[in-house]
């Protein structure tokens, strides 16, 4: 972030500057923050999704005052959360989008929120607003693509493993 009156300058100084750098658009910003299994407000969390059910419990201190939805998130963590976020990984050809319905057997169990290629990791996989009692990690789901039920395996969040140096 900087100052409007300043953006245009430093945009240009950033395109001229000794390292090779080239401007990227949103399609760039989903499939690496859909790796790292960033959430999108609007995508995977929304007025409708507690951040419970999202998994970033520790974004929401029932300490520290009311707040909008208080009364549900302190019922959920009391009594369980009735949905969550999973991640998972296709296993067949074909990209889940949005909105797409997710099902074991013949059981509608969810919908896919965020969906693309997973460049840095290899092949296609998502995101999923679930029932949380109907799968875990490693478990096979199917995602309607267009009509035809596509294989994908639960997998652990983030989709990549950071490499560090010692």
């Amino acid at each position: 972030y900087l100052p409007a009156n300043i953006a245009v300058q430093t945009w240009g100084k950033l395109l001229d500057g000794p390292q090779e750098v080239v401007p990227i658009g949103l399609g760039a910003r989903d499939t690496l923050r859909l790796e790292a299994c960033y959430l999108l407000y609007g995508n995977d969390m929304d007025d409708h999704v507690t951040p419970l059910e999202a998994g970033i419990s520790w974004a929401t201190k029932l300490d520290k005052g009311d707040f909008i939805g208080k009364k549900q998130v302190v019922d959920m963590k009391e009594h369980g959360v009735p949905r969550k976020i999973i991640a998972f990984k296709l296993d067949e050809k074909g990209i889940a989008r949005t909105g797409m319905e997710i099902y074991v057997g013949d059981q509608r169990i969810g919908a896919v929120t965020s969906g693309s290629v997973l460049p840095t990791v290899g092949g296609a996989g998502g995101m999923a607003l679930v029932n949380a009692k109907d799968v875990k990690i490693g478990d096979k789901i199917e995602i309607d693509v267009r009509g035809r039920k596509k294989l994908a395996t639960v997998v652990k969040k983030p989709f990549y493993q950071a490499k560090t140096h010692s």
